[in-house]
């Protein structure tokens, strides 16, 4: 009770004084009334001074004068103490007029028969009982306590149930078959000890228990709880218990009466506590566990709340360190981004970039790795931003291989430029030699010679068509597998001959895998068929069989080899040895483009035609 209300009472009971002369000669001790009051509100004073107010000594005033000083009590309270004819209750009076200790159980009754149920809260706790005793004395003496959801209930001194509400029922006991039953038979086995050390300290007051939670054993023996929050969830129901003791007395110091307490059921809370607690436990998990950078940035007052693992890792630094210095991870930046950085973290929260930001850290052996960090908004209920939640991705390998890609697209896209530009070159050359052909020919020229001119004339667009085809095939930009271009180029020129070549065959001797630019390769092709085509006309003139070896090796200094071999027919004298013919035309001048010396060496069973050249020009 506030030293307000105190004063409030005081004031009421000097007035109430000075008006027992109308109303007879019966009185009663105003230091019982004291007394009583003193022990309702837990104030320390004996009597009040009926002039000054002072709490000193005992004086005397009749019913009538308590009758009044409650009827000024009730316009105080703003309801009646007493009933609406403001008559002085028998039990009241009984109490002052034998002047015998005030027990709880008669306060009980005086409230239950006197003080309407929806405010016998209000008026206990006036006088600093508290809403656990307010509620609990009430129910000891009213049948409204059966019909509240709370577990009420009242123990004797050794922790026997004098009382309990119906509620009990819900865990499958009666009132009636309680009665009498220590409550520590109705607590889990393993909780017992500590509701033991709950009901020995009998509390009172501001130290009385709040909100004690324990199991408690239903009849089929399952367990619920009464309790205190140690968030320890079973599917069983739970209460959270509320309990004060008793005393006849200065609490403490008077005979210990009993306990009363309420038990609320908690279960639905408990339940969707401990969901919440299995998903926070889950979503810890995750981030811990998590390979991406994650942490929660309160901003204002700006500070580090939590960095995960791998954060650590990251950044190189630790948590404590983050809540210390919540920019303390700008060291591992690079010196080119930490300004920016900084930068962006010193913008306003809805200045803050919503796209991700990318930066570069340096590990602690120098290397340098790309991250990218994205922010998330967290707004409280007022849809205020007051906190970030941040992750940080090492795309190191992301990176190297989006700039792999786009240096790989930047060379396709110049090689197929070249490779326009080469394709345009030799349909210029192919044009040239058609052009000198052409100028050639001869109006009496056979059928068979014209035959034999486009034969060679379609060789020549071979040899450029199919290292366009291998090029577009190929996982190397501007170079050709030679071995397999010379092999593909051969086959194609025997299977296509005017005359069938059945028996002659074609003998490789080339390295397993030899690659050259393109720039080498197609003039080297040309070069090559026209060899073969020279080798089935004038070695082979009747297809009659044979064969033609290849040879290709790779000498010193990037310097090669070609050489086309055949044992059929030897040379006939009218062979234009000086590069007179057009065949021989061609030859030196592709020769030359590769660096390049042609020559025939003959020999008594085969001929020989030799190419060095080199493989880069």
């Amino acid at each position: 009770m506030s030293g307000k209300d105190i004063g409030q009472l005081s004031d009421l009971f000097h007035e109430a004084a000075h008006r027992f002369a109308d109303y007879g000669p019966q009185s009663v001790d105003y230091q019982e009334i004291a007394e009583y009051f003193r022990r309702l509100s837990g104030a320390r004073f004996v009597s009040f001074n009926e002039i000054s107010g002072d709490m000193e000594y005992s004086t005397t005033m009749s019913i009538a004068g308590l009758k009044e000083s409650i009827k000024k009590a009730s316009n105080l309270f703003g309801f009646p103490l007493v009933g609406s004819s403001y008559r002085i209750d028998p039990q009241l009076q009984r109490i002052f007029e034998t002047k015998s200790i005030v027990e709880y159980e008669d306060l009980c009754q005086l409230v239950a028969s006197q003080i309407p149920p929806e405010i016998c809260s209000r008026v206990l706790g006036l006088f600093n009982l508290g809403k656990t005793y307010a509620l609990a004395l009430f129910a000891r003496s009213t049948p409204i306590a059966d019909k509240l959801p709370e577990l009420i209930y009242h123990l004797d001194a050794e922790g026997r149930i004098e009382f309990i509400n119906q509620a009990i029922q819900r865990y499958g006991y009666t009132r009636e078959e309680l009665k009498g039953a220590h409550i520590l038979d109705l607590i889990h086995p393993q909780d017992r000890d500590k509701a033991r050390w709950k009901l020995a300290e009998r509390r009172t007051g501001a130290r009385c228990t709040r909100d004690f939670e324990v199991r408690l054993l239903t009849r089929d023996r399952k367990a619920v709880y009464l309790s205190i929050t140690n968030h320890r969830v079973t599917g069983d129901p739970i209460l959270l218990v509320n309990a004060e003791g008793l005393y006849s007395g200065e609490p403490g110091a008077g005979e210990f009466l009993g306990t009363l307490g309420i038990g609320r059921d908690i279960t639905e809370r408990k339940a969707l506590q401990n969901e919440l607690d299995q998903q926070s436990q889950m979503t810890r998990m995750i981030i811990e566990h998590l390979g991406e950078a994650a942490w929660l940035e309160e901003i204002e007052p700006a500070r580090s709340l939590y960095l995960n693992p791998a954060g650590e890792r990251l950044f190189q630094v630790s948590s404590e360190e983050m809540r210390e210095n919540p920019r303390s991870w700008l060291k591992v930046l690079h010196p080119e981004d930490r300004r920016n950085m900084n930068e962006t973290l010193d913008r306003q929260p809805q200045e803050k970039p919503p796209s991700p930001v990318e930066y570069r850290v340096l590990s602690k052996e120098g290397e340098e790795r790309r991250i990218r960090s994205r922010m998330f908004p967290v707004k409280n209920l007022s849809g205020e931003t007051t906190r970030y939640v941040g992750l940080a991705q090492d795309i190191t390998k992301e990176w190297q291989e989006k700039k792999q890609l786009q240096e790989s697209l930047a060379r396709e896209q110049a090689f197929v430029r070249e490779l326009n530009h080469r394709v345009k070159n030799n349909l210029s050359m192919i044009d040239s030699m058609l052009n000198l052909e052409v100028s050639r020919l001869s109006p009496n020229q056979s059928p068979q010679e014209g035959i034999a001119l486009l034969e060679k004339i379609r060789n020549r667009i071979r040899a450029v068509g199919v290292v366009h085809e291998m090029l577009y095939g190929s996982s190397r930009a501007k170079e050709v597998e030679l071995a397999r271009y010379l092999r593909e180029l051969g086959t194609g020129i025997l299977s296509s001959a005017a005359q069938p070549s059945g028996n002659i065959r074609l003998d490789f001797e080339t390295p397993e895998t030899l690659w050259l630019p393109i720039a080498v390769s197609i003039p080297l092709g040309m070069i090559y068929s026209e060899l073969i085509t020279n080798a089935l006309k004038y070695a082979f003139p009747e297809r009659s069989g044979g064969t033609i070896r290849v040879v290709l090796e790779e000498r010193e200094s990037d310097q090669y080899l070609l050489q086309v071999c055949d044992d059929g027919s030897a040379l006939s004298p009218d062979y234009d040895r000086k590069n007179q013919s057009i065949g021989h035309s061609l030859i030196s001048a592709l020769a030359r483009q590769i660096d390049g010396e042609f020559r025939i060496r003959s020999e008594a069973d085969h001929e020989c035609f030799i190419l060095t050249f080199s493989g880069q020009i």
